[in-house]
């Protein structure tokens, strides 16, 4: 459990925002990570309701024996190996709960690891801002990415190839709302032949897995195969997995 300690951090509340963010992201992604967290949960609560048995019966002692004596409660760290064989039982149970999000998480996953991690820079509009930006976006550099893009979309709002570079951006930087919101011009488009804007606010849909989210990327990627939008194939295949 080398983790535990950044786990109790987590908890403790004295991570900070960033930090947090990344725990919740490896949460959602890295399913060993999650049976850590599981382990501990159930862990602690195990250590306290020992605890907790463990200070009555002292108490009940000292009263029938007349000692007058404070009751000392075992610190915590001496209580782990007693819970660990104990905590196996729910184990299972917790890394079913903390798991939820991610079989969901992991189509929208595979599927950005397969077409974003590198754009084509033949991919849309041959403006050199716009193939700077897919330059620095390939480099890794998405921060900078995202403020030339930016920079591109305020001058011309309807550029739609800037709001599609600016959603897969901000999806990539893990901002959803905002990638949420250049996807959602995007799907919103008549003037495209051929139009992502619907499959991508799905994915990022799932991505972000709020309350609502999965029901709502479910709603979407009905509407990408009903309507033979681009992604249709890709849609019927994770209709049938949601």
């Amino acid at each position: 459990m080398d983790n535990l300690a950044y786990i109790d951090d987590y908890f403790q509340g004295t991570l900070l925002p960033e930090e947090k963010n990344g725990f919740e992201k490896r949460l959602r992604e890295d399913e060993s990570f999650a049976e850590e967290v599981a382990f501990y949960l159930s862990a602690k609560k195990l250590v306290l309701q020992k605890l907790q048995e463990e200070k009555k019966a002292r108490f009940k002692e000292l009263y029938k024996s007349g000692n007058s004596q404070p009751a000392v409660v075992r610190s915590m760290n001496r209580t782990w190996l007693y819970a660990a064989a104990a905590v196996m039982i729910l184990l299972v149970a917790g890394v079913l709960y903390f798991m939820q999000p991610s079989s969901v998480q992991q189509l929208a996953d595979t599927y950005i690891d397969q077409n974003f991690n590198t754009l084509s820079v033949t991919m849309g509009s041959s403006e050199d801002s716009l193939q700077n930006g897919l330059g620095l976006y390939n480099e890794g550099r998405l921060t900078e990415a995202a403020q030339l893009f930016e920079r591109i979309s305020q001058a011309d709002p309807a550029n739609y190839t800037a709001n599609m570079y600016m959603g897969i951006t901000y999806l990539r930087l893990n901002q959803y709302d905002k990638a949420i919101n250049y996807f959602t011009q995007l799907q919103a488009d008549t003037t495209l032949r051929s139009n992502p804007g619907k499959l991508y606010l799905a994915i990022t849909h799932l991505k972000r897995s709020m309350p609502g989210d999965t029901e709502e990327a479910k709603r979407l990627l009905q509407d990408v195969a009903s309507q033979n939008l681009e992604g249709k194939e890709t849609a019927e295949k994770w209709l049938q997995k949601l």
